[in-house]
């Protein structure tokens, strides 16, 4: 009988455990793929802002001209949110991927000025080249983890501006963006009862091992 106590503790340990370690994936995306030409044109000054929130539905990016006027708007097209900051810790992991394309498909580089935003706050700022030498694309890939930023995503929320560079010693500077993906895990905060039971488990445990050892 006490093996069988025993067991049932265990599992019940282990699976309560392995609930609660569990991590959910949130994903957001703007624009489109190679195929479905949703895609955005970025000319000298000009500028592209994607507010993703993983926690809401319509957000939108914003394509400006070097004059500041608004050129182009949308939503995103693959909308997997409902991040609750009341209900998971904050994201362990995320990822940031933007795909750019060569807009008059040369083999050329482009000058790029990209920056991750909370708010109107500036937390990482960096200026590139884009190598479309060997191909039409080329990826863009953060790791938020890495640039120490998980925790300005908190609240789920992340503005990234990409701008296309004034470069008047080099050639006219264009290329486009395709694809603005904004990929996270977290893990929920377990309920009360989850809790509740998980200690209740444990608590058995020890007490039918320390009365074994007493026995001893």
């Amino acid at each position: 009988m006490r093996r069988l106590l025993i067991a049932v503790a265990v599992i019940v340990a282990v699976v309560m455990v392995a609930g609660v370690a569990s991590a959910i994936p949130f994903y957001e995306e703007f624009l489109g793929s190679k195929t479905d030409g949703k895609r955005v044109n970025l000319y000298e000054g000009w500028e592209v802002t994607f507010n993703f929130d993983l926690t809401a539905l319509d957000n939108q990016f914003k394509v400006k001209n070097r004059w500041g006027n608004v050129k182009q708007t949308g939503t995103p097209t693959v909308d997997e949110t409902g991040y609750d900051p009341t209900l998971y810790f904050p994201p362990h992991l995320a990822y940031l991927t933007l795909t750019a394309y060569s807009v008059d498909l040369a083999g050329e580089l482009a000058r790029v000025k990209t920056s991750v935003m909370d708010g109107d706050k500036v937390l990482w700022e960096g200026w590139f080249w884009l190598s479309f030498i060997n191909g039409p694309r080329a990826t863009i890939r953060f790791d938020l983890g890495d640039e120490g930023l998980l925790d300005y995503l908190a609240d789920g929320q992340l503005g990234t501006i990409v701008m296309a560079l004034d470069t008047p010693w080099y050639h006219f500077n264009d290329f486009g963006i395709e694809q603005a993906t904004l990929y996270a895990e977290a893990d929920p905060v377990p309920e009360p009862a989850t809790l509740l039971l998980l200690g209740s488990g444990l608590i058995g445990l020890a007490g039918i091992g320390r009365r074994k050892f007493n026995k001893r």
